[in-house]
């Protein structure tokens, strides 16, 4: 997963502002079949985050290998998009 310095102002920001410390990644079942999903939170004392761009990411298993095509930026709008490289557009 890269995470831009742009997305990276973002994500600190919003966890700032409610009260978390890392990110959250996790699979999500839908009509496509698996997908990302994202939340904040906060770290435990037994977390293993991996930092990308100083940013703490929660991931285990099979999330690690979904988000290798992953990247979060900021779009033209000023908003916190996720791309992902190997998703099909309209796989449904």
């Amino acid at each position: 997963m890269i995470i831009t310095d742009e997305a990276k102002v973002l994500l600190t920001e919003m966890m700032k502002t409610n009260g978390y410390d890392s990110l959250q990644a996790s699979l999500q079942s839908g009509c496509c079949g698996e997908s990302l999903y994202f939340s904040f939170t906060k770290l435990k004392e037994e977390d293993k985050p991996v930092y990308i761009n100083g940013v703490a990411v929660l991931m285990k298993g099979e999330v690690e290998a979904k988000t290798e095509t992953v990247t979060l930026k900021k779009n033209d709008d000023g908003e916190l998009v996720v791309e992902d490289s190997a998703q099909a557009s309209g796989c449904c």
